[in-house]
């Protein structure tokens, strides 16, 4: 059906970028359907920065209106909802689905949920 689950961390920050993660999605053979970044809500940055071992780093440096990739154009941005576990404190829950039309090639829309 397409679905995927994954475990992940939050990325480290490099100078330029705003924090976001890579995905790509592919089809049947191996062929690439969609490459895209996720984004992190600047307040989730907050609140992980202040935690070991992103704190001897801190918050990062540049945010989306700065980001040399996005230019500031928002509505291009694919930001992650995530909720806290209350179950296990220091990790975070999203979903999101990626909609992928074969016919259109590698166009694709996504959205949260």
């Amino acid at each position: 059906n397409g679905s995927v689950v994954f475990h992940a961390i939050v990325p480290g920050w490099y100078s330029g970028r705003t924090t976001h993660m890579h995905v790509m999605v592919r089809g049947d053979g191996g062929h690439p359907l969609l490459t895209t970044q996720l984004y992190f809500s600047q307040n989730l940055l907050a609140e992980v920065s202040q935690l070991e071992p992103y704190k001897h780093r801190g918050y990062p440096d540049t945010n989306y209106k700065d980001d040399m990739v996005i230019g500031g154009n928002l509505d291009n941005l694919t930001l992650l909802t995530l909720k806290a576990k209350k179950d296990h404190p220091g990790s975070y829950h999203a979903t999101h689905v990626l909609k992928i039309n074969r016919e259109l090639g590698t166009t694709a829309s996504s959205s949260p949920i």
